[in-house]
C-alpha cells in the first residue's frame, strides 16, 4: 500500500467514512491514477477536471460519476490540502435585505456566491 493511500484511509477514518464509503473513494483515485499512470498527488488541477469530464461525456452514471467526484475531493481537499476551485463547495446563497422603513415592504434578492 502506498503511503498517499495509506494516508487517505487514515484520514477517512478519523472523518468518520463508512468503510464501504472508504473503499469506493479509494477505488476512485485507484481508477484516476489508472487512467494518467501516475500518482494522483503528481497531477494537476486542469488533469483531475479532463479526467471528470471525461467520465460525463462517456456517460457514466449519476451516482458513479458522483462518488468519483466525492473521493478525489477527499483526497485533493483532506488529505492533500488543494484548495481547487474544481472540487470547492460552490453553493449559491440566497440573502433578503428588508426595505428601510416607510419604503415598499418587497424585500430586494440578492444572488451571492460563497467566498472562497
Amino acid at each position: 500500500m502506498s503511503p498517499l493511500r495509506a494516508r487517505m484511509i487514515e484520514d477517512m477514518t478519523l472523518a468518520g467514512l463508512a468503510v464501504g464509503t472508504q473503499k469506493i473513494y479509494t477505488q476512485a483515485v485507484y481508477r484516476l491514477a489508472k487512467h494518467y499512470r501516475r500518482s494522483p498527488d503528481q497531477l494537476g488541477e486542469e488533469e483531475v477536471r479532463a479526467y471528470l469530464l471525461g467520465l460525463r461525456q462517456r456517460g457514466v452514471a449519476r451516482g458513479t460519476f458522483q462518488t468519483s467526484q466525492y473521493g478525489l475531493r477527499f483526497l485533493y481537499h483532506h488529505t492533500l490540502g488543494h484548495a481547487w476551485g474544481l472540487l470547492g463547495e460552490k453553493r449559491i446563497l440566497l440573502t433578503y435585505f428588508p426595505q428601510p422603513s416607510g419604503h415598499d415592504t418587497n424585500h430586494e434578492r440578492m444572488d451571492l456566491a460563497k467566498a472562497r
